[in-house]
C-alpha cells in the first residue's frame, strides 16, 4: 500500500473508532444539551456523597463543560485555553458530581494528522513512532476538587488508559506538562521523560514530554488495582485505579468492534 493509501486508510479507521464508541453510548444528538438516554461510562459509588459519572464529552453540554472547566483551572495557573477544536481522532471524558463537571482529560489518537506533542517535539515523536510504538496522548487535564483529588486523579487517568489500551491498542502514551509536575508523574504513575524543557505556545508555559509504556501501566493496574489501602505505602495512584473486574466491565463497553494491529494502519 502507497503512503497516501496507507494515510487516508489510517484517518478513516481512527474515526470511525471514536464515531463508533460514541454511537454505541446513545451520543447521536452531538449539536444539543445532553440526551435523557445518555449512559454513563462509569458511576463511582462511595467517592462522592451525591451522584459521580464519567461521561464521554460528545454533546455540546458535555463538551461546553469540559471547556469551562479547563479554561478556569488552566487560567488560574496563569495558562492561555481556548475551547477544544472538533477533533474527530480525539474523545474527552468528564467527570461531573450530579451535575456538576468536577474533572476531564482528553484522549488524542494518533492519525496522519498528527498530535499536539509534534508542536515542540516532533523529533521525539517521529523516533517513538519509529521504533514502532502506536502513540495516545492525554491533554487538556484538569481536576477541580480538594477532597479525593487523587481518588479522582486516579480514576479518570484510568478510565483514558483502557481506552487508549484495550480499544485503540496503544503501546505508549505521552502527555506535555508543566515542569512543576514531572516529578508527581514520574513518582505516582511511572511516566519517564522524553522530551527536554521547551516553551508551548498553547498555553504560554513550559512543558516537558512524558512517556509511559502502557504495558507498564498495565502490569501495575492488575497487581494493584482497588487496593487503595497500599496507595500511601508503595506511594502510586496505581491502588486507587479500578479493580480487574471492573477494568473487564468498562473494557467490554469501549471494545464493541476490533481495532486492526497496528501494522494494518501505518
Amino acid at each position: 500500500m502507497d503512503t497516501a493509501r496507507s494515510n487516508f486508510a489510517r484517518t478513516q479507521q481512527v474515526s470511525r473508532l471514536v464515531a463508533d464508541l460514541h454511537s454505541d453510548h446513545g451520543y447521536e444528538n452531538t449539536s444539543g444539551a445532553a440526551s435523557a438516554q445518555e449512559t454513563p461510562l462509569i458511576e463511582v459509588p462511595g467517592l462522592s456523597p451525591s451522584n459521580l459519572a464519567i461521561h464521554l464529552a460528545e454533546n455540546r453540554l458535555r463538551r461546553e463543560q469540559a471547556d469551562e472547566l479547563v479554561g478556569r483551572m488552566y487560567g488560574w495557573r496563569g495558562y492561555l485555553t481556548s475551547p477544544a477544536a472538533d477533533d474527530p481522532d480525539c474523545v474527552t471524558l468528564v467527570a461531573c458530581d450530579d451535575s456538576e463537571p468536577i474533572a476531564t482529560i482528553s484522549v488524542g489518537l494518533d492519525s496522519p494528522n498528527g498530535l499536539n506533542a509534534e508542536e515542540l517535539y516532533p523529533d521525539v515523536v517521529a523516533e517513538l513512532r519509529a521504533g514502532g510504538a502506536r502513540l495516545c496522548e492525554f491533554t487538556r487535564f484538569a481536576v477541580d476538587r480538594a477532597e479525593n483529588s487523587l481518588e479522582l486523579l486516579a480514576l479518570m487517568f484510568h478510565v483514558a488508559f483502557i481506552f487508549a489500551r484495550r480499544r485503540y491498542q496503544g503501546t505508549h502514551i505521552v502527555a506535555e506538562v508543566n515542569p512543576r509536575h514531572v516529578q508527581f508523574y514520574s513518582r505516582m504513575l511511572g511516566f519517564q521523560v522524553c522530551g527536554p524543557q521547551r516553551h508551548c505556545e498553547r498555553v504560554d508555559a513550559p512543558a516537558v514530554l512524558l512517556q509511559l509504556p502502557l504495558e507498564y501501566g498495565e502490569q501495575q493496574i492488575a497487581r494493584y488495582g482497588g487496593r487503595p489501602e497500599l496507595a500511601r505505602k508503595i506511594r502510586s495512584l496505581y491502588p486507587m485505579s479500578l479493580p480487574a473486574s471492573e477494568v473487564d466491565r468498562i473494557a467490554a463497553r469501549f471494545c464493541v468492534s476490533p481495532m486492526p494491529a497496528p501494522s494494518d494502519i501505518m
